[in-house]
């Protein structure tokens, strides 16, 4: 696992080797890995390793403080510029998004936050002559530009730091495009050959000298842009800590929790947390940082127990739940109040008659029970009458996920009384049969 994680740094991470040490927070660590005889590529990965002591909680706050010294003015090596007649050099390049995540080669953002653009360009004034002209001169009127943002193709803002917002939901795609123009107007004045007449001697006579011809204006525009793919981080996280029993030295609930980060579980003198992934700090090619997540569970715990999702702590109080994401946290209740299933159900009688009245109670009284019964349910918040109905014969009686059965006897009356009298019709006929074959048969004879 290890090694797959040091080939994936080797794709992602551009060459570090200018880190400043001062600038991080292990500078012995920074100064003896770059003193080292390991390979640069090796260097590179353990630098990324120690540029924050966060490790299982991305460092957002160093990266600000990072990126915010970057230049954005100076074109990164590698950057495409784009020349014209008199725009030349003209680059734009996203340098960070903040926050961000880089994580399974996939850059996952905020749904609101910063983005840094760089962009700048110089203007060129040619010193040739325009053909036909003994003379050219060229000045600078106006010297503009303007840097815009979109996500998705909506307009966030514009310059050299953005705060956006964007409504996409969670694992949308968005495409950040900055638009950089750069527009120079030249006034260009023209000057040509021209007769300049003058008396001599009381003669008219002429010379050509370069004079002042015309002016004409013009306007050249260059458009860069550069794109990044992104995607929304918004998960939504959850958790709960339910109390299921209560003793004399201790207590026992269910922690449950989804789609977090990290989750932590906090009592005064006891937590439990969950930590899902690892984070170091990717530095890029124009030296800004980017957080770089792997997944990796791990857990912490002090003066508690804990097996599956079941947490035994000594005492409960100031319980708090806390979820992250790869850039916000939630806090969350506890569900502290107790509540003890046992009950006891009883009836006035046993044996009833078909519609004859129950009587149910059910105790401790107050708490909300749900009672089935012949294909029906009821509520109660303690006592219930329900009407007898054959052949059923029990009825249960549910609070939370307890379920007590309560068996009763329903007597079948009326259908007693008509088999009884069906079998004493099948006896008279038995015996009428064998009185006629008996004496019947002796007349016959």
């Amino acid at each position: 696992m290890r090694l797959a994680i040091f080939f994936l740094f080797l794709v992602l991470l551009p060459s570090i080797h200018a880190l400043d040490c001062n600038s991080i927070a292990n500078k012995q660590w920074c100064n003896d890995i770059q003193k080292s005889n390991i390979s640069q590529i090796e260097k590179d990965y353990l630098l990324s390793d120690i540029i924050s002591d966060s490790k299982h909680y991305p460092d957002h706050q160093l990266v600000k403080q990072w990126n915010s010294k970057v230049s954005t003015t100076t074109a990164p090596n590698g950057v495409v510029k784009k020349n014209s007649d008199y725009v030349k050099d003209s680059w734009v390049k996203i340098l960070a998004v903040m926050p961000s995540v880089l994580f399974n080669d996939i850059l996952y953002i905020s749904n609101s936050g910063e983005i840094i653009v760089g962009y700048n360009h110089d203007v060129y004034i040619p010193s040739y002559t325009d053909s036909g002209d003994c003379k050219t001169v060229r000045s600078i009127v106006q010297n503009t530009s303007s840097a815009k943002l979109y996500i998705n193709n909506q307009y966030v803002g514009g310059g050299h730091s953005v705060n956006y917002f964007t409504s996409l939901l969670h694992n949308a795609d968005a495409t950040i495009k900055a638009v950089y123009t750069a527009q120079v107007q030249v006034k260009i004045k023209h000057y040509t050959k021209q007769k300049e007449y003058y008396w001599k001697n009381g003669v008219k006579k002429y010379r050509w000298v370069c004079d002042y011809d015309y002016t004409e204006y013009k306007i050249d525009t260059v458009i860069t842009q550069d794109i990044l793919k992104a995607k929304i981080h918004n998960p939504q996280p959850t958790a709960s800590f339910t109390v299921t029993d209560k003793y004399a030295d201790t207590v026992t609930g269910d922690f449950i929790s989804d789609n977090a980060v990290n989750v932590e579980l906090t009592f005064f003198d006891s937590y439990y947390k969950e930590h899902n992934h690892v984070f170091s700090e990717v530095v890029s090619s124009f030296n800004t940082l980017t957080i770089k997540a792997e997944k990796q569970s791990s857990t912490e715990q002090k003066n508690l127990a804990y097996a599956g999702s079941t947490i035994t702590v000594p005492k409960i109080d100031g319980c708090t739940i806390a979820v992250y994401d790869f850039f916000s946290k939630k806090v969350l209740p506890c569900n502290v109040n107790y509540e003890n299933p046992e009950f006891t159900v009883t009836t006035d009688k046993t044996v009833y008659s078909e519609n004859e009245t129950i009587a149910l109670k059910i105790e401790p009284a107050g708490k909300e029970y749900s009672v089935t019964y012949a294909g029906k349910e009821y509520k109660t918040k303690g006592e219930l009458q329900i009407t007898a109905v054959y052949p059923y014969d029990k009825i249960e009686v549910q609070y939370k996920d307890r379920i007590i059965p309560k068996l009763i006897h329903i007597k079948n009356e009326k259908p007693l009384n008509l088999a009884f009298a069906l079998v004493i019709f099948g006896l008279g006929n038995y015996t009428l049969v064998g009185f006629i074959r008996k004496y019947w048969g002796v007349v016959l004879g």
